[in-house]
């Protein structure tokens, strides 16, 4: 099973145990599907929780990066109002 980032490994380990209650079919037995509901449902929610981890850090990224924009282009701009105003002087 391949997996390119350490958050994956559970995931994949989830989806192989998801897998193995699955091809049993109608085979399992009613903790084994007791099992599947709740592995189906933790795949899941941690799916849903790196999904949210990766837009929370993504807009964390941004909106800094916005924010050192904005600051640098006001420091820019009071930094012309200076030379400017010493300019006609």
């Amino acid at each position: 099973m391949a997996y390119d980032l350490e958050f994956e490994r559970p995931l994949a380990e989830l989806e192989k145990k998801i897998t193995g209650l699955q091809r049993k079919g109608d085979r399992l037995k009613h903790d084994e599907h007791l099992q599947l509901q709740d592995a189906e449902r933790e795949l899941r929610r941690r799916t849903i929780d790196h999904i949210r981890r990766i837009i929370f850090d993504s807009f964390v990224m941004t909106s800094s990066s916005c924010t050192g924009i904005a600051l640098l282009g006001t420091t820019t701009l009071s930094l012309q109002d200076q030379q400017n105003s010493m300019g006609k002087q």
